[in-house]
């Protein structure tokens, strides 16, 4: 139970009440940084290194060896539902003792498109100079082809069913102190979805007798499969295939899980300031797979920041001009 601000409230309806006052805010600042470190003691790595991604498909090292042993992201960024505008400023570094690199970009999203600018150094790698700093259209936005769906109301179904079955067994209530939320971020109370090799089981069993299965009866009602492009066959055929699953066949798909990867942690907090907002998501994994002789080491952490509910933001780009625009 939470019980940093009135009256006790369970963590999972905590949490799915955090995800309706996001979707609902007409107005919130963010801010993001994810961390991420890798480290390989593959002999079977080429001696030349990994340097395109078809040399990388064929190890199970991740991408952050392709892209350098640490990478950094950061993201500050605006929603403006009134002006129905997405928009964030990312910096982008991947450091390794082979190469560095630094690429500084921007976003802006609408309801039918997203525009990614091209970094200047990244263009005059590709050797095209000349489109650095201009935008690509992607194609489309946040609403995706789902213009007649309410998306926000299907994502709170989704988080219900998956929040009441994982609740106890791998969604809890924490103290604010051991989410170690940094002190610029007011939270009032929080939980966390942690998975280890302890719970890795009851976790599974959860997702394969539960969730997917109730999932998958939401997504056959006729509104989300025409919204969703859900093809009736195919989920027929993963209704039949979850439906037989036995606590057996999850034992062994969980020891076969552990053999392969070494879970040190895997943990993912919401903090919640007075009012039941959601003002705080972070992360931290730390594994080992191992395949082989192949063991890769990986560590990341992710600290998102959300603020200034309804409050009027600042937009500092907008949506693009042709003229900033990629036509080709």
């Amino acid at each position: 139970m939470l019980t940093g601000c009135g009256d006790s409230v369970a963590i999972d309806q905590a949490t799915v009440n955090a995800y309706r006052n996001l979707i609902e805010a007409n107005s919130y600042a963010f801010e993001a940084k994810i961390q991420a470190f890798s480290q390989t003691e593959s002999p079977d790595i080429p001696a030349e290194g990994i340097n395109d991604l078809r040399t990388a498909s064929e190890y199970i090292t991740p991408l952050v060896i392709l892209l350098g042993k640490e990478i950094e992201i950061d993201v500050q960024g605006v929603y403006d539902a009134n002006r129905k505008l997405i928009e964030a400023e990312v910096a982008f570094v991947a450091d390794s003792p082979e190469f560095s690199i630094v690429l500084h970009s921007v976003i802006v999203i609408t309801e039918e498109h997203t525009w990614i600018k091209i970094p200047e150094n990244l263009a005059s790698i590709s050797g095209r100079p000349e489109i650095g700093g201009k935008y690509y259209d992607l194609g489309y936005g946040y609403k995706w082809n789902n213009k007649s769906a309410d998306m926000g109301n299907l994502g709170e179904k989704v988080l219900t069913i998956a929040t009441e079955d994982f609740s106890g067994i791998a969604l809890n209530s924490i103290s604010v102190e051991e989410a170690d939320i940094p002190d610029r971020i007011k939270v009032s109370s929080a939980g966390r979805f942690s998975i280890s090799e302890d719970n890795l089981e009851s976790v599974l069993k959860a997702a394969f007798m539960q969730t997917v299965p109730d999932m998958l009866d939401l997504l056959g009602d006729p509104e989300w499969r025409s919204a969703l492009h859900i093809d009736e066959q195919e989920l027929a055929w993963k209704k039949e295939y979850y439906a037989g699953a036995t606590e057996d066949g999850i034992k062994r798909e969980s020891e076969e899980i552990k053999s392969s990867t070494a879970i040190r942690r895997a943990d993912l907090d919401l903090g919640m300031d007075k009012s039941g907002k959601l003002s705080y998501v972070g992360a931290n994994v730390d594994f080992k797979v191992v395949q082989g002789e192949e063991n890769v080491d990986v560590r990341g952490t992710l600290t998102t920041r959300i603020s200034g509910y309804n409050d009027k933001q600042a937009l500092r780009y907008g949506i693009p001009k042709v003229n900033e625009v990629i036509l080709d």
